[in-house]
């Protein structure tokens, strides 16, 4: 499967990288960030010299379909509501790292501060974990943040095997500080 990634110069961005560069039935075709840097990746995170050196290309979505059969976002929160609409207008596949297709309407803009997606490009998105949430066929998909992952992993198998009750649930979390990882 070819892969391309919007979002590279970020933590998400560069971690998706890391592991799909070790997976066996995908290949990375284009790295994406809001400008054209001109640059190989690898020149900028040196880390990456020997393993990657695709050049980080300005973001433009027809080229991306042309050329990948799967594009993640891995953008900052406001970003990827816009960007997005030419793959769901196109029924190009999206998975999406961001937060903007996790929540929708006035629940979004409470949370992110932020105007939310538009309602035809929300619906199209489905939320939740792949280890328990059947995404199977789905072509967009909004993964959980951080925090919620964490929770949700922890949490989803003593609820399946009813060890916990839903009302004596509390979620302490902490991090440090920005939040990335």
């Amino acid at each position: 499967m070819r892969i391309s990634i919007v979002g590279i110069t970020g933590y998400s961005g560069m971690e998706l990288l890391r592991i799909l560069l070790q997976h066996p039935q995908v290949e990375v075709v284009s790295l994406h960030a809001s400008r054209d840097m001109e640059a190989p990746v690898s020149e900028l995170y040196l880390h990456l010299k020997g393993i990657c050196s695709l050049k980080i290309e300005a973001f433009d979505s027809q080229e991306i379909m042309r050329r990948a059969d799967l594009v993640f976002f891995a953008t900052s929160s406001g970003v990827d509501k816009d960007l997005s609409k030419d793959f769901v207008e196109a029924g190009f596949p999206v998975i999406d790292l961001s937060g903007d297709h996790r929540l929708s309407g006035n629940i979004y803009k409470k949370w992110y501060q932020k105007e939310p997606a538009e309602d035809y490009v929300q619906k199209e998105f489905i939320y939740g974990l792949s280890e328990f949430t059947d995404v199977r066929g789905k072509r967009f998909i909004a993964n959980p943040g951080c925090y919620a992952t964490a929770t949700e992993l922890a949490l989803i198998p003593l609820l399946q095997a009813q060890a916990i009750e839903l009302d004596s649930i509390i979620v302490d979390a902490k991090s440090g500080l920005t939040g990335a990882g």
